[in-house]
């Protein structure tokens, strides 16, 4: 495979973590004794921001969708939520990985040096991946008060784990266009003659 056919794959990863950072990655519904139905999610930026969706299903099939920080459409009450009266915290290391992929997808896009390139995209990808271990280990301020065993139901979506997948790719993608490229190098520096139609294992 040539590394050339790698050149854009590595950043258009990252474009893709960029797009997944905007989709909701958690979930948290709960019953109230009212028969309300609450739902929060929030979305990577919402996360690093400080901001959640509150969405109110009341008994007679009314919906309410409404940011955490702001009163109810109607100024209808609700079951308390912990994060829905002023909002969560705001994530710092989620910041910092928003800037890690924009940095990552900058530098796949423009700097024209190979080695520096693939490098520049690797360790914006692999600093992107350790600020989500991190994050995912010290907890999403969004659940922070809420009992693991209570009432709440707290799922991570498909577009978090995603999230995880084409950030490694991102990583993974930009060191085999490196490998790929020294092995290339190694054939005809030793042969003296160009790989061009010899498939690299």
């Amino acid at each position: 495979m040539d590394p050339n056919s790698l050149r854009f794959a590595s950043p258009a990863c990252l474009i893709g973590s960029l797009f997944l950072f905007v989709l909701p990655w958690i979930n948290v519904r709960c019953s109230a004794p009212d028969g309300q139905k609450i739902e929060m999610s929030q979305s990577g930026v919402q996360a690093a921001i400080g901001k959640a969706t509150i969405r109110i299903e009341n008994k007679d099939g009314t919906v309410m969708t409404f940011s955490s920080g702001e009163q109810p459409p109607g100024g209808g009450g609700a079951m308390p939520m912990p994060g829905q009266n002023d909002g969560p915290d705001p994530a710092p290391l989620l910041i910092l990985f928003g800037l890690s992929i924009v940095a990552g997808a900058v530098a796949g896009f423009v700097v024209r040096e190979p080695r520096t390139r693939r490098f520049a995209v690797a360790g914006a990808a692999g600093v992107a991946v350790l600020l989500l271990v991190v994050q995912l280990a010290v907890g999403f301020p969004l659940l922070d008060g809420m009992p693991q065993d209570g009432p709440f139901e707290i799922r991570y979506t498909i577009w978090f784990w995603l999230t995880w997948l084409t950030t490694l790719a991102a990583a993974g993608l930009a060191m085999l266009e490196h490998y790929q490229e020294a092995v290339r190098s190694r054939y005809e520096w030793d042969s003296g003659e160009p790989l061009d139609d010899v498939p690299l294992r």
